[in-house]
């Protein structure tokens, strides 16, 4: 619609490729409507696509460290273990990461999907090191997006909007922002990982505190790709007074088996006098807190059925 209104809109392509990052429809690869619209953009100029490692920070040693994924733990836990890592590699942590020549970059996405299997992750997890990047105008659509995202989580919407309208002195903000909202995921991760998680039949889950429920979705998604082994969908649950919001996430396979988790959220949740839904690898409830153990059963029950 907006660019039967007026072809100069292909400027807003940025903000449309972010929002169709954000919703996880770039994941696979794009499709439909949306590989029609890159397709042409490209083809007139407006979007450039290459291939890139999916780090974000202004330093190869900030990204390692400051990117929401990969998440290598003892990066985070080791002292040194950072620049033992990058002294193997033959960089320096201040090198300019938009700087690195392709033969780095190509050397950095090898060992880091080799410290990625020595933490025993699934292979679609490694192969997200490196992915396809738009840009429109010089900016990352996919690096604008995971900016958007933490403005909306750390409850900075304003600023989120302005990154939207590429507003600079937004943008230096929005970054700001983002490291600081990958350092309280990677702290609660951290936590998660030296407490261990819960476990049903047909899924896992764990609890967050009551101030991270803005977190819950991200760190179900986290949890089920650096902590356990993506083999159940994995569940959140934060408690906001009499009530209990619940994030649950899965793998595609999963979904290619015969899991909805769409379906599951809303049943179960109407089950106990709630309400859920989403979609069917990323969706979410809303339960009474009194009701979390029967909420729990009738999901392990409705897994179970539509996985056998």
């Amino acid at each position: 619609m907006a660019l039967n209104l007026d072809a100069a809109n292909w400027d807003m392509s940025g903000v449309y490729l972010a929002g169709c990052i954000g919703d996880k429809q770039h994941l696979g690869g794009f499709s439909g409507l949306n590989a029609q619209i890159i397709k042409i953009g490209k083809d007139r100029g407006a979007i450039e696509e290459k291939e890139d490692l999916n780090l974000v920070g202004r330093t190869v040693g900030e990204a390692l460290v400051s990117t929401l994924e990969p998440v290598i733990f003892k990066f985070l836990t080791e002292e040194g273990a950072l620049n033992e890592f990058l002294d193997r590699a033959g960089m320096d942590p201040d090198m300019e990461l938009k700087g690195l020549q392709v033969e780095d970059r190509t050397k950095l996405a090898s060992l880091l999907a080799i410290e990625l299997l020595k933490q025993k992750v699934r292979s679609e997890v490694i192969d997200r090191v490196t992915g396809p990047h738009l840009i429109v105008k010089e900016r990352d659509s996919k690096e604008i997006s995971y900016m958007i995202d933490s403005c909306g989580r750390m409850d900075q919407m304003g600023l989120g909007f302005l990154i939207a309208l590429s507003n600079e002195s937004a943008i230096s903000q929005g970054a700001d922002i983002y490291r600081r909202y990958v350092k309280d995921l990677h702290e609660i991760m951290m936590r998660l990982k030296k407490d261990g998680t819960k476990h049903a039949d047909a899924f896992d889950y764990f609890f967050t505190h009551d101030d991270e429920g803005s977190l819950a979705g991200t760190l179900a998604e986290l949890t089920r790709d650096y902590i356990l082994d993506g083999s159940k969908p994995v569940l959140s649950f934060t408690h906001r007074g009499s009530e209990t919001r619940v994030s649950a996430r899965a793998t595609q396979g999963l979904f290619n088996n015969g899991l909805d988790l769409a379906k599951v959220m809303y049943e179960a949740s109407e089950h106990v006098g709630g309400t859920g839904g989403g979609h069917p690898v990323a969706s979410g409830a809303t339960i009474p807190a009194d009701k979390e153990k029967e909420f729990l059963q009738k999901v392990d029950s409705i897994i179970k059925f539509q996985l056998e």
